[in-house]
């Protein structure tokens, strides 16, 4: 199925569109004017001479604003209610409801990847998510596509540009978006059902969750106040740390705690996802998971 339009429910993710109508067709960037045209067209009027108690009143009508403009900022980011702490378990049970209360995921996107070597590309994206196997990321940039990846039964496939050189260019980017995403949705779907969570609690305002998956041994720092996961870390039996994915910046989105961006940590370099425009629990099309023809499948 084609990527045609920005809402799952009616086709899938929001095409590319075309050089000159917009990255992310229909997804339309408004250009500012001059900055002149947002000034107010009657004369400002000009300050007493005797400007010792105006300029201090200034000062502190402008500092005042700021910080309106700051903690308005802090409280729109997270906003979340605070839960009573009533023990692990209790905790352990919001945490799964929650978790299991997902079905679906879809929003538009910012993508940064930054390779190892430091050289970094920023993206327009869209994604839709079905925990805990299948996630669909689809980018571009500057009208043209870059990648089209799809996940489902922890195989992964990516559709790249049919040029040589810019397909070498762009798996190395797919493959750590990949990378990411298919850990994403395990961890949101599966981390918190089963027998064998362990809990790590030595006070303070996070404790820890861990398990075994797929042999590797898996940590969360879970924020205590809200309940909600902050830090995963994968650990391979010999120690190492493969991935470390942070969520933060959470918005209630229909009743549900849910991360507005996140940062995945491996060798091969940095992805930072930020979405907006996001859904919870909306039917997708029966093909949204159904890799294109053309895509080719990344190694483990």
């Amino acid at each position: 199925m084609n990527i045609a339009n920005k809402r799952f429910a009616h086709d899938l993710i929001p095409s590319p569109g075309t050089p000159g109508e917009g990255q992310g067709g229909g997804f339309s960037r408004i250009a500012l004017n001059h900055p002149q045209d947002f000034l107010p067209q009657t004369p400002t009027p000009a300050l007493p001479r005797n400007t010792g108690r105006g300029r201090r009143n200034l000062v502190a009508i402008v500092t005042g604003i700021l910080l309106a403009v700051m903690l308005a900022g802090c409280a729109a980011r997270e906003n979340l209610p605070a839960y009573p702490w009533s023990g692990s378990a209790d905790a352990i049970a919001v945490l799964s409801h929650r978790a299991q209360s997902i079905k679906t995921v879809s929003a538009q996107c910012q993508l940064t990847l930054t390779r190892a070597d430091g050289q970094s590309v920023r993206l327009d994206g869209a994604m839709a998510m079905k925990p805990p196997d299948s996630v669909r990321l689809r980018a571009w940039k500057m009208g043209q596509a870059v990648f089209d990846l799809t996940i489902t039964n922890v195989q992964a496939w990516v559709e790249t540009p049919s040029d040589r050189d810019a397909r070498d260019r762009v798996l190395p980017a797919s493959a750590s978006a990949g990378k990411m995403a298919r850990a994403w949705a395990l961890l949101s779907g599966a981390f918190f059902t089963g027998d064998d969570l362990h809990v790590i609690d030595r006070g303070g305002p996070r404790f820890m969750l861990w398990r075994t998956i797929e042999g590797s041994r898996v940590e969360c720092e879970v924020d205590r106040a809200t309940l909600t996961p902050r830090v995963y870390s994968m650990i391979d039996p010999t120690g190492r740390r493969r991935l470390e994915l942070i969520e933060d910046h959470y918005k209630e989105i229909g009743g549900i705690a849910w991360p507005t961006r996140m940062t995945a940590h491996s060798d091969q370099g940095t992805v930072v996802v930020e979405m907006s425009d996001i859904e919870l629990n909306i039917d997708l099309p029966p093909g949204a998971f159904r890799p294109p023809a053309r895509a080719q499948r990344l190694a483990e």
